[in-house]
């Protein structure tokens, strides 16, 4: 694996990337651009709170760890609406550990926990 400098994404690229959902790199590359530099958390969660259920394990657990970055980033962040499907996924063998250390984020840094 070699380290990859993730730039800022504009909304406009990262919708059009979401749209066509045909690149699960470029997926998962855009959310993690949105959540580790995009200053409007609000926007950036509900762009990755579509992505928890998605069909692809890898897109799942990216978006699930986006959560955690963006609670970390930008702590008091309201994150009620992604709980409810975070609770679900700690049955998910894939993204498990990914969500246990999400809700610690959440517990540790936003105010809605």
């Amino acid at each position: 694996m070699q380290y990859e400098e993730l730039e800022p994404i504009s909304h406009a690229e990262a919708t059009d990337t979401f749209r066509r959902d045909d690149d699960t790199y470029a997926t998962c590359r855009s959310l993690l651009r949105l959540a580790l530099h995009d200053e409007d958390w609000a926007w950036t969660l509900s762009q990755i709170v579509r992505f928890i259920r998605h069909p692809h394990p890898e897109v799942r657990a990216v978006a699930v760890s986006s959560i955690g970055y963006l609670v970390r980033i930008h702590r008091g962040i309201d994150v009620s609406a992604a709980l409810p499907m975070l609770y679900a996924l700690q049955a998910d063998p894939y993204v498990a550990t990914r969500v246990r250390d999400t809700l610690e984020d959440i517990r540790q840094f936003a105010r809605a926990a």
